[in-house]
Order: C-alpha cells, then structure tokens, then sequence
C-alpha cells in the first residue's frame, strides 16, 4: 500500500479509468483520470505525479503528442511515463523515446501493479536522496521566484526565498541551507556582491553559491569570488544538474 503516490491515468476508455484506476486506488494510490491528452496537460499545470499511466491511441493529443509536451514542462520533465496501449506492436517505437516502460493492455493486472509499484519506489527513491537538502533562491522577480521555487520543491528540496531586498547573510546564517542560488542582476544588489558578503561572512562562508545569469552579462567565464558556478542561462534543469553535482547527489 502507498498512500503517499499520485498517479495521473490518462486513457479514452471510460472502462479503463474505471477498472484500472479502481484497481489502483486499492493499492493504495491516489488516482487522477484524465480522458484525453488535454484534459492531462491541463491537469499538470497543478499537478505532479509520481507517475503517469498513459494511452497512446486518443482523440485529440495522443500519446505521442502529451511526451513531446511533457518535455516542455519542467516540473514533471522527469516524472516517470508508464506506456498502456492496446496496440503492442507499437512498443517499438517508443524504444528511442523517453519513457521508464511500455505494457499492452493484455497485461495481467499483477503484472501492472508490480510494474507501477517499482517505477514509483525508483521515484520515490530518487526524491528521497533530496529530501534533506535545502537551498536558499534569491530572485526578484516573483514570477521567475515561483517558478523555480515549485521545480525545485517538486525535487525533493526544501527552499527558503529571498527577493534580494532582505539581507542575505542573515537569512543565510538563520536558515543554513545546503545550498544558495542567486540571479546575477537584481534590482537592489548583484549576485557577485551577494556571494561577496557571503563568503566573507563567518557563519555563511561555508555554504556553496551558484549564480544563474540569463542577461549573459557574464560572458567571460571567469570565476567570481565565493562562487561555485556560473549557469549561464536560467535553464531549470541545468541549475538542477549543476545544484545536484554541488551538493554530491547522483
């Protein structure tokens, strides 16, 4: 039983979202359907899974169509995508494609559960490598603050926000993180300042800074004091990779 995992189940079938979701759900998993390839894009704008059970024959977006999507969306570009299809002959064309597994839908149920419970113990596993990590995000745009805020906070971290206003060091020296992520440009201070500070600081200089700079003001690729790296883009998956390569997480 896994109280804790959401699954978004996307299919046409009503009778698909019945059986399979019921079965499910007595799994103990949260189920939300979807009926269509829009009604699950739609659902994961506010939504992220643990994973996705998804058909490929749909009206609309199918199968095809929802993967290229979900690559464009950041929070749920490394949920794991379970391929159920009526039509096993396709399994081959999803061989170049980035899915963790493809069943017919001839599989016996056993089968499936055990499937579904092993892709989301690799999910789970894998967030929970990043459950004790945190990171302090510095961004004055309060747009910009939340989107990165809710990727990282959908990775297993816990983030502490900061508009650039504030004194830093303070927050820093309070909160600890594991980690500090800062905009290069603010509208009251600059990055390479704030890691100054930072670094100079006694109860703060121990804390790795990375500065993501999407102005490409920082051309040169020289290293700035009391900074780890520079990320020359606001890239979500590449300040994760480069958080994640910091830190020492696989």
């Amino acid at each position: 039983m896994n109280t804790q995992a959401t699954i978004l189940l996307v299919d046409d079938d009503p009778g698909i979202l019945l059986t399979v979701g019921d079965r499910l759900e007595l799994e103990g998993y949260a189920v939300i359907r979807a009926s269509s390839g829009d009604e699950a894009l739609q659902d994961l704008t506010t939504l992220v899974p643990d994973l996705i059970i998804l058909d490929v024959s749909m009206p609309g977006l199918n199968g095809f169509a929802v993967i290229t999507h979900l690559q464009n969306l950041a929070s749920v570009r490394d949920c794991p995508v379970l391929i159920f299809s009526g039509r096993a002959n396709l399994a081959p064309f999803f061989e170049g494609i980035s899915v963790s597994a493809f069943l017919p839908k001839t599989t016996p149920p056993e089968q499936l559960i055990h499937t579904v419970r092993d892709l989301i113990q690799k999910r789970q596993f894998s967030k929970k490598k990043l459950a004790q990590q945190s990171l302090l995000l510095v961004e004055d745009d309060g747009n910009f603050r939340n989107r990165y805020a809710r990727f990282f906070q959908s990775h297993g971290f816990l983030v502490h926000e900061a508009d650039g206003r504030q004194v830093i060091t303070d927050i820093a020296a309070q909160r600890q993180p594991d980690i500090i992520l800062i905009k290069y440009m603010l509208s009251h201070h600059n990055g390479p300042s704030l890691a100054n500070h930072l670094g100079s600081h006694p109860d703060t200089k121990h804390i790795p800074v990375v500065i993501y700079d999407e102005t490409g003001i920082h051309h040169s690729g020289l290293p700035i004091p009391h900074v780890r790296a520079v990320v020359p883009s606001g890239d979500t998956h590449l300040l994760l990779r480069t958080v994640q390569h910091i830190i020492g997480i696989n």
